[in-house]
């Protein structure tokens, strides 16, 4: 796919997770942030489309830092 292109050119890095270690992924973390948005927000949520909505902002609005991500990528 990057033939001639050198790493520190692609547009994008695919990194390996530790998918069989919750505790160490960092899709975990983005997960269980934008779990703890959705029950902060509850009373807000009577329906399914709002529920959505509300998760789509949170996905929208946060920046991808998360601190374990760090473990992968220096």
């Amino acid at each position: 796919m990057h033939d001639d292109v050198p790493e520190e050119a692609w547009p994008s890095t695919c990194m390996p997770l530790a998918p069989d270690a919750p505790a160490q992924n960092p899709r975990e973390e983005v997960w269980l942030q934008g779990k703890n948005v959705l029950r902060n927000n509850l009373m807000q949520h009577n329906t399914l489309a709002r529920v959505q909505q509300c998760f789509v902002a949170f996905l929208s609005s946060w920046s991808f830092n998360a601190s374990k991500l760090d473990w992968y990528y220096p």
